[in-house]
This record gives C-alpha cells, structure tokens and sequence, in this order.
C-alpha cells in the first residue's frame, strides 16, 4: 500500500491555495517565482508536477507555459504544453523578456550599450562590471538584450 507522502497528488495539494482562478503554490518559490516541488524524487517546477498529475506525461523539449502568467500557479486549466519559441513569444507579448523588467537584472541599457562598443576582451568586461563571461558573450552575440 502507498503511503499518503509519495502520492504526487497529495504533495501537490499539500502546497496549493485553490481560488476561483489561480492556484498558488505555497511551498517554496525560485527566484523568479516558479513553485518548486518534487516528482519521482526529483527536484522539479511544482506547475510541471501539476501538469504530469493531471494531464501525464511531458513530452521532450516541451515547456510547460502559464495562460494565466502567474509563474506560482498550478492550476492544470491555466497551463498547456509548448516550446521554447512558444514561451519566448509570450515573454514577448508581456514585454518580460528583456533583462531590465528581470528583479535580478544586473545589466541596463546603458551597460549593454558600453558592452557592445568596448574593445576590451569579453572576460575583462565581465570582470569590471560584475556579470559573468557568459552574460557579457550573450550580450555581445545579441543572444540576450537583442531589443537595445
């Protein structure tokens, strides 16, 4: 007999307040707000976990996307199946695709700007700013900030 504790849909609800619309997740949130839960024992996005209790499985390279924009909700009827395209789109859309609507955003459009116009190495840039290699790269091959 299962126990109560490794059933997916009591761990869900465990951690939901049920409105009328949304579902809040009430466990813990990442950084940008997204529930965090656990399915199969794994480390997981608690609307992902609401949308394999539900719905089955995932399919690969498949996002889970929020019709509602609310990144705590889990409510099965607010949440469909896309792509990568798909979620980027709808950060289009909502305009939160770019870095400076992010809490966590540690370029600007002024710093992007000096970025892009610098003749200093990458790594160095990344240094005197206080960012990653990385984000400086992404910034300089326009796979981030690609709107300044």
């Amino acid at each position: 007999m299962a126990s109560k504790w490794n059933d997916p849909l009591h761990n869900l609800h465990e951690h939901v307040f049920i409105t009328d619309s949304c579902w809040y997740w009430t466990g813990c949130l990442d950084k940008d707000g997204y529930g965090i839960s656990s399915y199969n024992k794994k480390k997981t996005s608690a609307h992902r976990v609401s949308w394999l209790v539900y719905n089955g499985n995932i399919e690969e390279d498949q996002y889970i996307l929020h019709n509602c924009h609310n990144p705590s909700c889990v409510n099965p009827n607010h949440l469909r199946m896309g792509t990568q395209k798909d979620n980027i789109q709808d950060q289009i859309h909502l305009g939160t695709n770019t870095g400076k609507n992010r809490l966590t955003a540690k370029l600007n459009p002024e710093l992007v700007a000096y970025i892009r116009n610098s003749s200093t190495h990458y790594k160095e840039l990344a240094k005197e700013i206080g960012v990653s290699p990385y984000c400086v790269w992404d910034v300089l091959h326009y796979r981030s900030w690609t709107h300044v």
